[in-house]
């Protein structure tokens, strides 16, 4: 009777820290699942709200420091460039010994930078943007360039966006990794979309498992300056069995936060990879992941290719 008892006792422990260890557990994935439900949403919201949404982008000029003057036009819903001053040109872009400047040929023609507006003829030396007809043209002068990104927010694309696509969550793709820093910190070129070159630094190699088998991906980083806001994070874009199919056809991208002290683990949650820019509109110039960080397996999580 005493030995039924203990059994009995011992039985209804194991069952009570069973279920507290299980509803615990229950708890954390709802938690995990509700957030990542609440950044696809906020995402979906972002992409429909702004008039520089990323669907609301059309097109991406490159002015190069060897011309001189630039004339730009609104036509036909387009933005139109040339090396002359046309009927109908609304602004130009002048560079004069490596300094950009902007004049106006056309009446309600403004440039502004950040509250500041740039009176014509002055000098561009940071980001602007400018409002040409319904588009806005943001702009980025460097010194061997002019980039000017193209915003139409009667784009087709824009105004019929309801929704991205996803996976549904899956616990099964957060898994922890472990992150081996490189001894040496180099750069490393990255092929893009529009046929250039983007640098990142080489910084870590990330070692996980998915069911019971082992991967790695090369993890990079934007910057090495400490005082830069995007110094803490990890850069990881990748390709899959997926990719092409499912998924877009370059690959996707996930983000993590270097992990500080002495245990080097962070956890990667597949379900938070997104698309690189570039599967939403042609006018974005987006790294393609390396061969290295091809995945032989199909990660069925996070976004799945635009459009649907």
């Amino acid at each position: 009777m005493k030995k039924e008892k203990t059994i009995s006792l011992w039985t209804i422990s194991f069952v009570m820290i069973f279920f507290a260890h299980t509803h615990t557990g229950a708890q954390d994935n709802a938690k995990w699942q509700e957030a990542l439900l609440k950044e696809r949403q906020e995402k979906d919201e972002s992409f429909k709200k702004f008039p520089v949404s990323h669907l609301a982008r059309s097109k991406r000029i490159v002015i190069p420091a060897t011309q001189a003057e630039t004339f730009i036009m609104e036509t036909e819903n387009d933005v139109v460039l040339s090396d002359k001053k046309l009927p109908g040109v609304q602004l130009s872009i002048q560079n004069k010994q490596g300094q950009w400047s902007w004049y106006s040929h056309a009446a309600g023609v403004a440039c502004t930078s950040g509250d500041k507006t740039i009176e014509p003829g002055s000098p561009l030396t940071s980001n602007a943007s400018f409002k040409l007809g319904r588009c806005i043209l943001m702009a980025y002068p460097t010194p061997d360039r002019f980039l000017l990104m193209v915003y139409d927010p009667d784009r087709p694309q824009f105004k019929q966006f309801s929704h991205l696509l996803y996976f549904p969550p899956d616990p099964k793709y957060a898994v922890k990794a472990v992150v081996e820093k490189f001894p040496t910190i180099e750069t490393f070129k990255v092929r893009t979309t529009q046929k250039e070159e983007k640098t990142f630094y080489r910084f870590a190699r990330v070692k996980f498992q998915i069911e019971g088998k082992e991967f790695q991906l090369t993890a990079f980083k934007f910057s090495l300056d400490e005082k830069d806001p995007e110094y803490n994070s990890m850069f990881i874009p990748f390709s899959d069995v997926t990719s092409g199919k499912e998924t877009y056809e370059v690959g996707r991208f996930l983000d993590v936060h270097e992990p500080w002290g002495k245990e080097q683990a962070v956890i990667l949650d597949f379900n938070r990879c997104y698309n690189p820019l570039c599967n939403y509109s042609p006018g974005f110039n987006c790294p393609i992941p390396p061969l290295e960080n091809y995945l032989d397996i199909p990660i069925k999580a996070g976004e799945k290719t635009y459009p649907h």
